[in-house]
């Protein structure tokens, strides 16, 4: 009886178990098919969500086409959508704006190119520096072992100054950094600091050429003949009109536009042709002078559209009613011309209007008065502070004052005698070629091949850049200009002779602070000669200062025979010279033999004295 009840009672539990996974397979089953379903209607729901939101141009011109049932079985939500036409439409703007990016992307290539740069010059100093401090101490020591406490072989006095030159490039180098992070990425005009490059602006749509039309050409009458046209002359310089700086102008007032042609690099220090009244930023030159040129010119980090001898902005000649060339946001403005005469009396409004007048001139002279008032006009001059109005940099006003000094006691090219023209002479050296000579026909082959120009000598009007100039004969016994320098009217109406520094020394014009002249000076140097160039005393930035030194005299102009003879070309072209009267002209030869004579006396005469004392 147990045994039968057992049975039935584990016979109701299978038969429950079994119930139990009908019933649970079941509600697996429509769980299943009802999420399949919803599903299903989820995705025809946004199909015809899809399908009614499409263009109805392209519903009415297609119908239910492939792109209409292409759009409905995306599946895609509002927001969905909604996120891809904000992709859709950000690709869109970058690639407009692709111009830009990529000019911003050259202008940060550039910047860390530079960067680069300058942390490879700030390590080299700063190991330059360390190298010369031990070579400093090292040159002390032998001086003191050799008891040459004068350090009579300029041992010591070379060391430091290497020393010296590479503490200035560590500042020079800090400097640079801070500039270049510093620096925006473009100036006015939209081009990059470093790469030069135009950067458009975002949103800027290049403009396509519209093709030209056709025009159907109409009969014209027959036009009476008419004399050729005669080409248009170039533009004359100042010189050619007879206007020199400051015509018109007091003394005082014409000295101090002399300073401030000085202070801006146009003038004085660098020679410019044309007393600088051509000259840009920079130093390259514009022969038109119809109106401001509006051109941006770029040299040592600093962007900047002056022009002329007083570096007129456009803005600034366009308010005194100038003329200016149309340039980033400033359009054509006609007006007066920059001539020579124009720029000297914009630059006396300027002065008048910063405060300085004819008065405080004869009473202050270049006084730091004059100097502070003067600074926010012209960033080359110093304030009461010594620094630039506006962060540039700034001449010393020592400096300008002992200028304006000098200036103040030169008479006017109106004023000074009358000069005759006469035939140049000849010094009387016998057929041969120094070393001077041959370096400076080995010179003319070089700017012509590193910067195009003349490979002869070229007298000028005006100076002009990589001309040879102020040198005269050594041991002629006067200035007159050397038959072999590119001589201007310089030196024949203004200098009264061309020869400095005993007819040792000539200077080189160049561009303003500029790799050529780096290049020129490395030149003279290599070939023995003393070089000023670039050495922060604000007046050899210009032109480089090439001078034999005085103990290498001897051997630089002593004329070898063994070389081919000179004696056509230091007769050199007809030129107007400025003879000095009262002065005896000692040939070049026979100067050294009495210079050779003297020192075989005096060390005939040491040698007698030094037996004497001997006994013998």
């Amino acid at each position: 009886m147990s045994i039968t009840r057992e049975i039935n009672q584990n016979l109701e539990n299978i038969r429950s178990l079994l119930l139990r996974n009908t019933r649970t397979k079941n509600q697996v089953f429509q769980r299943t098919f009802l999420l399949k379903r919803r599903r299903t209607e989820d995705l025809k729901r946004k199909s015809q969500e899809t399908a009614l939101e499409a263009p109805n141009l392209v519903r009415n011109a297609v119908g239910r086409s492939f792109i209409t049932q292409s759009m409905a079985r995306t599946g895609k939500s509002f927001l969905e959508r909604i996120m891809g036409f904000l992709g859709y439409l950000t690709a869109g703007w970058i690639f407009n704006n692709l111009p830009t990016w990529i000019a911003l992307g050259k202008e940060f290539i550039a910047r860390i190119q530079k960067g680069r740069e300058i942390v490879s010059n700030f390590i080299d100093s700063v190991k330059g520096t360390f190298s010369g401090i031990g070579k400093v101490l090292n040159a002390a020591l032998t001086n003191l072992k050799e008891l040459d406490f004068l350090d009579s072989k300029k041992r010591l006095e070379k060391e430091w100054n290497n020393m010296s030159t590479q503490m200035n490039n560590i500042g020079k180098s800090i400097d640079e950094g801070y500039k270049l992070i510093t620096t925006p990425l473009f100036d006015d005009e939209r081009k990059g600091t470093y790469s030069e490059e135009q950067i458009p602006e975002l949103g800027t749509q290049v403009k396509e050429e519209e093709p030209k039309q056709q025009t159907t050409p109409t009969p014209t009458p027959t036009p009476q003949p008419t004399p050729p046209r005669q080409p248009t002359p170039p533009a004359q310089p100042s010189t050619s009109t007879g206007h020199y700086p400051g015509k018109n102008q007091t003394r005082e007032m014409r000295a101090l536009l002399n300073v401030i042609a000085y202070a801006e690099g146009t003038d004085i220090s660098v020679k410019m042709p044309n007393n600088g009244y051509n000259t840009h930023f920079a130093g390259s030159q514009t022969a038109d002078l119809s109106a401001h040129p509006n051109i941006v010119k770029r040299s040592s980090g600093y962007a900047s559209a002056a022009f002329g001898r007083y570096q007129f902005m456009p803005k600034t000649w366009i308010s005194k009613g100038g003329a200016c060339k149309a340039g980033g946001n400033i359009p054509y403005t006609p007006g007066m011309s920059m001539s020579p005469a124009n720029q000297d009396e914009i630059a006396v409004k300027l002065i008048n209007m910063g405060g300085v007048t004819q008065a405080m001139l004869q009473k202050e002279g270049f006084s730091v008065n004059v100097s502070s008032k003067l600074s926010p006009e012209w960033a080359s001059i110093p304030n009461a502070r010594g620094q630039s109005h506006h962060n540039q940099p700034v001449r010393k006003y020592e400096t300008l004052k002992q200028l304006y000094d000098k200036e103040l006691g030169k008479p006017t090219p109106s004023q000074q005698p009358r000069q005759t023209p006469v035939q140049p002479q000849t010094p009387r050296v016998s057929q041969g070629q120094s070393k001077f000579e041959s370096d400076i026909l080995e010179f003319r082959e070089f700017r012509k091949t590193q910067f195009g120009a003349s490979s002869k000598r070229f007298p000028t009007s005006n100076m002009q850049l990589y001309q040879m100039r102020e040198f005269g004969v050594f041991g002629s016994g006067n200035y007159n200009i050397h038959p072999m320098a590119d001589d201007t009217s310089y030196e024949i109406h203004v200098h009264k002779g061309a020869g400095h520094w005993e007819n040792r020394a000539m200077d080189i014009p160049v561009p303003y602070k500029s790799k050529e002249g780096d290049m020129v000076a490395e030149f003279w140097r290599r070939k023995g000669y003393k070089v000023l160039w670039n050495n922060g005393d604000n007046v050899h930035d210009g032109h480089v200062h090439v001078e034999v030194p005085p103990h290498k005299t001897a051997e630089f102009f002593t004329l070898t025979r063994q070389m081919p003879s000179l004696s056509q070309e230091r007769r050199g072209p007809k030129v107007v010279v400025v003879e000095q009267t009262g002065t005896t002209n000692t040939s070049s030869s026979s100067k050294q033999t009495n210079i050779i004579n003297d020192l075989s006396s005096y060390v005939s005469n040491i040698s007698k004295s030094m037996l004497t004392k001997l006994g013998f």
